[in-house]
């Protein structure tokens, strides 16, 4: 079984190519924006998962997003992503998402496993005004 270990929401990520370290950059937890509708700057989720099994893992991800108003839509899914260690970093890139809405942003982490969805994790954003 695996695990959703952590999630960040970040503007930059960086991949150091000789140790495989990585950098979040920019870290985001609310963006201001002069007018809605607007589209929100690109940024990424960055997220880290664990195998609790000593076998490897196939498993698809995706990631909602719910609105202040309580509507909540797909963003993305991916294809059957072979998890054959026991850490396994995935880093998704969102150009441009549009908000219709200031407040309260949440963008879920769904796990498709045993032919079932389930969320694992919930990343809050905050879509605000300029005051």
């Amino acid at each position: 079984m695996l695990e959703n270990i952590w999630n960040v929401i970040c503007k930059d990520v960086i991949t150091d190519q000789q140790t495989n370290s990585v950098s979040y950059l920019n870290c985001l937890e609310e963006v201001i924006l002069p007018k809605i509708p607007l589209a929100l700057p690109s940024f990424n989720i960055g997220t880290l998962w664990q195998n609790k099994s000593d076998a490897p893992e196939i498993i698809k991800v995706k990631i909602d997003i719910k609105t202040p108003s309580g509507n909540r839509k797909t963003l993305l899914e991916t294809d059957d992503i072979n998890f054959l260690k026991k850490r396994h970093r995935i880093n998704f890139l969102f150009p441009g998402i549009e908000a219709t809405e200031y407040g309260l942003h949440e963008f879920y982490i769904g796990l498709f496993y045993d032919g079932e969805w389930t969320d694992h994790k919930v990343i809050p954003l905050y879509v605000s005004q300029p005051k």
